[in-house]
Protein backbone atom coordinates (compact mmCIF):
# COMPACT_ATOMS: atom_id res chain seq x y z
CA UNK A 1 0.00 0.00 0.00
CA UNK A 2 3.09 2.19 -0.71
CA UNK A 3 1.91 5.43 -2.47
CA UNK A 4 5.16 5.91 -4.94
CA UNK A 5 4.51 8.22 -7.62
CA UNK A 6 6.77 7.04 -10.42
CA UNK A 7 8.52 10.02 -12.24
CA UNK A 8 9.22 9.74 -16.05
CA UNK A 9 12.50 9.38 -17.25
CA UNK A 10 12.24 12.92 -18.80
CA UNK A 11 12.40 15.18 -16.37
CA UNK A 12 11.70 18.33 -17.85
CA UNK A 13 8.51 17.72 -16.40
CA UNK A 14 9.88 17.98 -12.86
CA UNK A 15 11.08 21.82 -13.70
CA UNK A 16 7.74 22.88 -14.57
CA UNK A 17 5.57 22.58 -12.04
CA UNK A 18 2.07 22.52 -13.81
CA UNK A 19 3.56 19.73 -15.59
CA UNK A 20 4.24 17.55 -12.55
CA UNK A 21 0.91 18.04 -11.77
CA UNK A 22 -0.72 17.08 -14.54
CA UNK A 23 1.97 13.74 -15.41
CA UNK A 24 0.77 13.18 -11.04
CA UNK A 25 -2.85 13.19 -11.94
CA UNK A 26 -3.02 11.22 -15.22
CA UNK A 27 0.69 9.73 -15.83
CA UNK A 28 -0.39 7.70 -18.57
CA UNK A 29 -1.95 11.03 -20.63
CA UNK A 30 -5.40 9.61 -21.18
CA UNK A 31 -8.29 11.53 -21.30
CA UNK A 32 -11.92 10.91 -20.25
CA UNK A 33 -14.36 10.90 -22.68
CA UNK A 34 -17.09 13.17 -21.72
CA UNK A 35 -20.72 11.33 -22.22
CA UNK A 36 -23.85 12.38 -21.03
CA UNK A 37 -27.72 11.74 -21.37
CA UNK A 38 -28.87 15.24 -20.17
CA UNK A 39 -29.69 17.28 -23.01
CA UNK A 40 -27.79 20.79 -23.45
CA UNK A 41 -28.68 23.71 -22.06
CA UNK A 42 -31.24 25.76 -23.72
CA UNK A 43 -30.59 29.92 -24.06
CA UNK A 44 -33.50 31.85 -21.49
CA UNK A 45 -34.84 34.28 -22.99
CA UNK A 46 -36.35 36.44 -19.98
CA UNK A 47 -38.75 38.71 -19.87
CA UNK A 48 -38.88 42.14 -17.91
CA UNK A 49 -41.29 41.63 -15.44
CA UNK A 50 -40.66 45.00 -13.64
CA UNK A 51 -43.73 47.08 -11.85
CA UNK A 52 -43.85 50.56 -12.75
CA UNK A 53 -46.16 53.11 -11.08
CA UNK A 54 -47.38 56.30 -11.74
CA UNK A 55 -46.76 58.60 -8.58
CA UNK A 56 -48.68 61.75 -8.20
CA UNK A 57 -47.37 63.94 -5.27
CA UNK A 58 -47.98 67.70 -4.26
CA UNK A 59 -44.33 68.90 -5.32
CA UNK A 60 -45.00 71.42 -8.04
CA UNK A 61 -43.06 69.80 -10.77
CA UNK A 62 -41.78 70.99 -14.68
CA UNK A 63 -44.25 70.31 -17.76
CA UNK A 64 -42.18 67.58 -18.92
CA UNK A 65 -41.39 65.65 -16.17
CA UNK A 66 -43.37 62.64 -14.72
CA UNK A 67 -42.52 60.68 -11.05
CA UNK A 68 -42.37 57.25 -10.93
CA UNK A 69 -41.93 54.26 -8.80
CA UNK A 70 -40.32 50.84 -9.29
CA UNK A 71 -38.05 48.28 -8.09
CA UNK A 72 -34.77 49.37 -6.18
CA UNK A 73 -32.67 47.07 -8.42
CA UNK A 74 -33.05 48.62 -11.50
CA UNK A 75 -30.53 50.93 -13.19
CA UNK A 76 -31.03 54.22 -15.17
CA UNK A 77 -30.46 52.41 -18.34
CA UNK A 78 -32.44 49.94 -17.79
CA UNK A 79 -35.39 52.14 -16.70
CA UNK A 80 -34.67 54.00 -19.79
CA UNK A 81 -34.85 51.14 -22.33
CA UNK A 82 -38.16 50.20 -20.40
CA UNK A 83 -39.57 53.37 -21.13
CA UNK A 84 -38.73 53.51 -24.63
CA UNK A 85 -39.24 49.98 -25.54
CA UNK A 86 -42.71 49.42 -24.03
CA UNK A 87 -44.21 53.09 -24.24
CA UNK A 88 -43.05 54.49 -26.48
CA UNK A 89 -41.99 57.90 -24.79
CA UNK A 90 -39.02 60.15 -25.83
CA UNK A 91 -36.52 60.91 -22.61
CA UNK A 92 -34.40 63.23 -22.23
CA UNK A 93 -32.73 62.12 -18.56
CA UNK A 94 -33.41 59.92 -16.19
CA UNK A 95 -32.90 60.61 -12.06
CA UNK A 96 -33.60 58.82 -9.16
CA UNK A 97 -33.87 59.00 -5.76
CA UNK A 98 -33.48 55.50 -3.19
CA UNK A 99 -35.87 55.34 -0.18
CA UNK A 100 -35.74 52.17 2.19
CA UNK A 101 -39.24 51.39 3.52
CA UNK A 102 -40.72 52.33 6.66
CA UNK A 103 -40.84 50.34 10.28
CA UNK A 104 -44.51 49.98 11.16
CA UNK A 105 -46.59 47.96 13.92
CA UNK A 106 -48.99 45.88 12.89
CA UNK A 107 -52.21 45.35 14.93
CA UNK A 108 -50.45 42.22 17.06
CA UNK A 109 -47.58 44.44 17.85
CA UNK A 110 -45.10 43.75 16.00
CA UNK A 111 -43.03 45.47 13.78
CA UNK A 112 -42.67 44.65 10.26
CA UNK A 113 -41.05 46.81 7.39
CA UNK A 114 -42.60 47.93 4.20
CA UNK A 115 -40.52 47.80 0.85
CA UNK A 116 -37.88 49.66 -0.40
CA UNK A 117 -38.63 51.67 -3.55
CA UNK A 118 -36.75 53.67 -6.40
CA UNK A 119 -38.55 56.99 -7.47
CA UNK A 120 -37.87 57.78 -11.12
CA UNK A 121 -38.31 61.13 -12.37
CA UNK A 122 -38.58 60.60 -15.93
CA UNK A 123 -37.49 63.83 -18.06
CA UNK A 124 -39.71 63.97 -21.74
CA UNK A 125 -38.87 65.49 -24.87
CA UNK A 126 -42.27 66.62 -24.73
CA UNK A 127 -44.98 68.25 -22.38
CA UNK A 128 -47.14 66.28 -20.36
CA UNK A 129 -50.87 66.53 -18.99
CA UNK A 130 -51.10 68.06 -15.38
CA UNK A 131 -53.28 64.62 -14.58
CA UNK A 132 -50.33 62.81 -14.21
CA UNK A 133 -48.10 65.22 -12.40
CA UNK A 134 -50.13 66.23 -9.10
CA UNK A 135 -53.01 65.51 -7.17
CA UNK A 136 -56.16 67.71 -7.75
CA UNK A 137 -57.04 69.07 -4.64
CA UNK A 138 -60.70 69.35 -4.15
Amino acid sequence: MNNIVRLPKNLNILKDPKAFKNYCLNPLGLTAQKTSNFPKEQKVEKFCNWEMVVHRGEKPLENNTVVLKCDPKLAKPEIKQYLTKLYGLELNKVNTVRYTGKLKNSILRKTFKTKDFKKVYAVLKTEVEPFYQKIETM
